[in-house]
C-alpha cells in the first residue's frame, strides 16, 4: 500500500473517531488531547512524504499541524497557554519550519539563517512581550479587535462568496 495524503487523512479521521468514541466511557481523554494526537498522527508521515517529494507547501502545513498537536497535548497537561508563551511558540514554530525547508533544500542558506535568527530572537521577544503586556496596549487592542475582526471576517466571506465561480 502506497501512503499518500488521502490515506493519511483517512487514518487521522479514523483515529479521531475511535478516540472520541473511547473517551465517552472507556478512557478519559480531553478533546484537546484527541485533536493533538490526531494532528500528530497526520503530521509525522505527511512530513516524511513531503520531504521525499519535495513539496514545500505540505512541509509547512504538516509542520504546523505537528506543532499545534504538541501544543494541544502540552496545554492539556501543563496549562502552558499565556500570551508570552504564545509568542515564544510562534517564533519557535516558524523557525522550525524554516529549518525543515532548509533540510529539504540545503542550497538555500537564507532558510537556515532565518531559522537561526528566529530561534535566537524568541527569548528577547518573550521578554519584550512581557514588558508590553504590562501596559495598557492590550486593553485597547482587544477593544478595537472585537470590533474590527468580525468586520474583516465578514468581508473575506463576502469576497469568497462573490468569487466562488472563478
Amino acid at each position: 500500500m502506497k501512503l499518500n495524503y488521502k490515506i493519511l487523512t483517512g487514518i487521522s479521521l479514523a483515529t479521531y473517531g475511535i478516540l472520541s468514541l473511547l473517551s465517552n466511557g472507556i478512557i478519559n481523554l480531553h478533546n484537546k488531547v484527541i485533536i493533538g494526537i490526531t494532528l500528530i498522527i497526520y503530521a509525522l508521515p505527511s512530513i516524511y512524504i513531503s520531504l521525499n517529494l519535495s513539496k514545500r507547501n505540505m512541509i509547512v502545513v504538516s509542520s504546523i499541524a505537528f506543532f499545534v498537536g504538541i501544543i494541544f497535548l502540552l496545554d492539556n497537561s501543563y496549562k502552558i497557554y499565556s500570551q508570552t508563551t504564545l509568542i515564544f511558540l510562534l517564533t519557535f514554530i516558524v523557525g522550525s519550519i524554516f529549518f525543515l525547508l532548509f533540510i529539504d533544500n540545503p542550497e538555500e542558506k537564507y532558510l537556515l539563517i532565518t531559522s537561526i535568527f528566529l530561534f535566537i530572537i524568541s527569548y528577547p521577544a518573550v521578554k519584550l512581550f512581557e514588558y508590553i503586556n504590562d501596559s495598557l496596549f492590550f486593553y485597547y487592542y482587544n477593544r478595537i479587535e472585537n470590533i474590527i475582526s468580525p468586520v474583516i471576517l465578514l468581508l473575506i466571506a463576502v469576497n469568497i462568496f462573490i468569487k466562488r465561480n472563478d
